[in-house]
């Protein structure tokens, strides 16, 4: 990344502080593919870009703070952990499964998950905090399960992709989900 600084060291976040003879930087256009084109931004990429531009700027860059810490159930690990949960439990174009069913099902679904996204807290000194994480996951999904039956929707896709332009600006992201309602209407679903 370092043939994109200027030679002087000093980056102008606004285009027009370039000179006729030498233009700023276009800071959209500092990742970009193979082929010399822009990569999409996501949402929380462009969030990121409002509420500090100079943060989003660095992660651009890819100079991300590389602090060494011990593993802990932080909030993103916890997320993750309960979105496997939710996609494993209520598969795409599958019928919403009985509570009893996804109740007697949820540990080694939530044991899965553990193993593929944190498996050290598969340890026996995590015991506590799986146990937790039980009665959260099993609350998570008895609440999703009793949206599906309530609305009749139908998951059509789990993890799926989104992607467009918006005035010459790519976008993408990921959705948790697609839900299509009795009605035909289609739902976009980001768990939290």
């Amino acid at each position: 990344m370092t043939d994109k600084l200027p030679e002087d060291g000093i980056l102008r976040l606004n285009r027009s502080l370039g000179t006729p003879d030498k233009p700023g930087i276009d800071l959209l256009r500092i990742r970009h593919d193979d082929a010399g084109r822009m990569l999409p931004q996501s949402p929380s990429r462009l969030e990121t870009l409002l509420v500090s531009p100079f943060a989003w700027l660095l992660d651009e860059l890819d100079a991300k703070d590389r602090t060494w810490a011990p593993e802990t159930l932080d909030v993103m690990t916890l997320g993750t952990i309960i979105h496997q949960v939710l996609e494993d439990a209520f598969p795409e174009n599958a019928a919403t499964p009985e509570i009893d069913a996804l109740e007697a099902a949820l540990p080694d679904i939530l044991d899965a998950a553990i193993k593929k996204h944190a498996r050290w807290l598969s340890g026996a000194s995590w015991a506590t905090e799986r146990q937790s994480l039980l009665g959260e996951a099993l609350e998570v999904a008895r609440t999703w399960a009793g949206f599906l039956n309530e609305t009749g929707a139908v998951i059509l896709h789990n993890e799926v992709n989104l992607a467009g332009d918006h005035g010459g600006l790519l976008v993408h992201g990921k959705a948790d989900c697609l839900l299509q309602l009795p009605d035909g209407r289609i739902l976009v679903v980001d768990h939290k």
